[in-house]
């Protein structure tokens, strides 16, 4: 269905972080190597490279009752390129985005358009149920809503505090 946002649970993320870790160790490589090196260092060839390699948005993740609301700027993101990967402690919300400029736009001056893979992996402060997530757009705003897990207890009655005599 077009539109769609996918969502799927794994057990773990951590394949995809050391993956793209990969990446950007392999890009900050080339650079260190290049021939009209500056003299800035590994830190900005790292700094460069995560910039070659992915792009982050902007998040805000809050609690409301026993449930988590991720909300995640993505303007410019269609729903169907939003991929979310959900386990019980993680959610790592990828993309890959395409801009380009046609040979009759004229020149070009300024453009800070991403471009390339989104990447972001957020860890919840407490367990949540992948399962039961849900998630829209709306105005450039992703928003993914995740229950967290139920703990499996009652809730415990009131200690009792001993009478005065």
């Amino acid at each position: 269905m077009p539109g769609t946002i996918r969502l799927h649970e794994a057990a773990s993320i951590t394949e995809d972080i050391e993956a793209l870790d990969r990446q950007i160790r392999e890009r900050a490589w080339e650079l260190s190597r290049r021939a009209n090196r500056r003299s800035d260092g590994p830190a900005a060839d790292w700094l460069e490279a995560e910039r070659d390699v992915m792009w982050r948005p902007a998040v805000e993740l809050k609690q409301e009752g026993r449930a988590f609301v991720l909300t995640a700027a993505i303007a410019g993101v269609a729903p169907e390129q939003v991929d979310l990967t959900l386990t019980p402690t993680d959610l790592l919300l990828r993309a890959d985005l395409e801009h380009h400029h046609a040979a009759g736009d004229g020149s070009v001056h300024v453009c800070e358009f991403h471009r390339g893979r989104l990447f972001r992996a957020i860890r919840f402060p407490s367990p949540i149920q992948p399962a039961r997530a849900r998630a829209s757009m709306k105005n450039g705003l992703l928003t993914v809503t995740v229950p967290m897990q139920d703990d499996g207890k009652a809730a415990a009655p009131a200690a009792r505090r001993p009478r005065k005599r």
